[in-house]
């Protein structure tokens, strides 16, 4: 069932790229255009890119709306223990692990199904791990989110 429904764009080829629901409840849309008529105000040549800022005054309910995967830490930067905190849309298997900055997998935190909620933990790192910068890195949902850590001694 259709609960709304916006058309951009024009009568040539459009694509968005990627949409994300902002603070304020609206969304943004990035996308490239190559229409010069409808919503396109000028083509500028080959594929002229777009950022559009949709109001949340379209009253897109809960259910509707994009699943988001969040994951937040603190403090950062830490000095001897992180609170990593992350919310999950629905049921999922989900993997966390700490990346040092070359990318190599120091730990794995998690690595099993959840229910849909938000999930606190901490993060410890052992005394062979040096101060410096890490990526934790969530991946639930069919999506992955990273978030970047820095681990002062």
């Amino acid at each position: 069932n259709i609960m709304w429904q916006q058309c951009l764009g024009g009568t040539n080829y459009e694509y968005a790229y990627s949409v994300h629901q902002t603070s304020d409840n609206g969304f943004i849309i990035c996308g490239k255009s190559d229409s010069d008529d409808g919503d396109v105000s000028g083509h500028h040549g080959g594929g002229d890119f777009w950022v559009v800022k949709l109001s949340p005054s379209t009253e897109i309910t809960e259910a509707t709306k994009p699943e988001i995967l969040e994951i937040s830490v603190f403090p950062n930067p830490f000095n001897s223990s992180v609170q990593i905190t992350y919310s999950l849309p629905y049921r999922t298997e989900v993997n966390l692990a700490v990346f040092d900055i070359v990318g190599r997998m120091l730990v794995s935190l998690i690595n099993e199904q959840k229910e849909a909620g938000t999930y606190s933990m901490n993060w410890t790192p052992g005394a062979d791990v040096p101060s410096g910068l890490y990526l934790l890195v969530l991946k639930a949902a069919n999506k992955t989110v990273a978030k970047q850590v820095l681990f002062m001694k």
